[in-house]
């Protein structure tokens, strides 16, 4: 089952211990998080780590990792930028991003088009 925004947003806020599990986000805590939610996934493009098309149909496999880097390049705004383990859960997402989107060998015939 895909994720949306929502979610991803929620996640993050869980994340970052700024958000109580159960609980709903307030309007400014969710906008702050929400303005950096295209940034990241344009960066994550733009460096080749991966792409989402939607991202309001995220697949379950980027989901948690996608959670990680957007709580690792939010935390400043929560005042959290020295916090060592957000950082370092970030950079291991962004990891974990590019190794479930990298490609996989398919053990198929390789066709040559001679020209």
């Amino acid at each position: 089952m895909a994720k949306t925004r929502t979610q991803l947003i929620h996640q993050t806020l869980y994340n970052l211990g700024v958000l109580p599990i159960g609980q709903n986000p307030g309007t400014e805590e969710y906008n702050q998080v929400n303005l950096l939610v295209d940034a990241m996934l344009e960066d994550l493009i733009a460096r080749d780590v991966c792409y989402i098309e939607d991202v309001d149909a995220i697949e379950e496999k980027y989901f948690l990792h996608l959670a990680h880097v957007l709580a690792g390049q939010s935390q400043s705004l929560f005042g959290m930028q020295n916090d060592p383990a957000l950082t370092a859960r970030g950079i291991k997402g962004e990891q974990d991003l590019k190794r479930v989107a990298s490609t996989r060998p398919t053990y198929g015939a390789l066709e040559i088009c001679p020209y």
